[in-house]
């Protein structure tokens, strides 16, 4: 299953561009500090959906620096429930989401041991598995039944862990569609960046180096299962 690829979005009043240095809100592992009001905005960054490309580019918008007093960056955590401020998300199909963060902890814990060990037993982990489609293969049995250990396995992984229905699922049934400033989809990141907060021109840093991606039918088919809430949210996402 593709990702649904209509997704509503809603536009900003188009402003006047020019280059801005917007200093966005360091991420709070605690609580949020928020007035609750429409000049302010949280901007949900999902791993491995293009949040740090996104990042770069609110730094650089006029658009959001004049429309919203304040941007609060919600990352690692889920995103406050509010009544009146606005919320702008960016969204990835999931499968492919997840592809990505297997092979970027791959990258940084495997191929250049950069973080090797930031997580106990994750470097053990990933020698384990050949590819995310190794790992996907082995969640369930012939007979559809959970193979737990798998399982357990797969959500090790936090990047993977906290997709679009860990940030989304509770958000989207208290919040009005009203609040929904802006949905940017990953595969049409850039295009969505110029369209929605108006800059032409960012840096982003944040590559992920080519990896393994095919999958097989089993796996695919595991996959859609297994992540079942991340596409859930995404089709609440579009019904609102």
């Amino acid at each position: 299953m593709k990702l649904l690829s209509i997704l509503k979005h809603y536009a900003p009043t188009p402003l006047v561009q020019f280059w801005n240095q917007y200093k966005i809100d360091k991420i709070s592992k605690k609580t949020f500090n928020f007035s609750d009001k429409k000049d302010e905005l949280f901007y949900i960054h999902i791993n491995k959906c293009g949040g740090q490309t996104l990042h770069y580019a609110i730094k650089s918008s006029v658009a959001l620096n004049k429309k919203f007093r304040i941007i609060h960056r919600v990352h690692g955590q889920k995103p406050p429930i509010a009544k009146n401020a606005m919320y702008l998300i960016v969204v990835r199909n999931p499968i492919d989401r997840v592809v990505s963060a297997f092979n970027w902890r791959k990258h940084l814990v495997v191929e250049t041991n950069k973080q090797r060990n930031r997580f106990k037993g994750e470097y053990q982990l990933l020698l384990r598995y050949n590819s995310l489609d190794d790992l996907a293969s082995k969640l369930y049995d012939d007979k559809g039944c959970e193979n737990k250990q798998a399982i357990d396995d797969f959500f090790f992984f936090s990047h993977i862990r906290a997709g679009p229905g860990y940030y989304l699922k509770d958000l989207l049934e208290l919040i009005s569609e009203k609040q929904i400033f802006a949905v940017l989809v990953q595969n049409n990141l850039t295009s969505d960046i110029k369209k929605y907060l108006l800059v032409e021109d960012f840096n982003s840093k944040h590559v992920t180096p080519p990896m393994p991606t095919s999958l097989t039918n089993i796996s695919i088919r595991n996959l859609k299962r297994i992540l079942s809430d991340d596409y859930l949210s995404l089709q609440r996402l579009i019904d609102m």
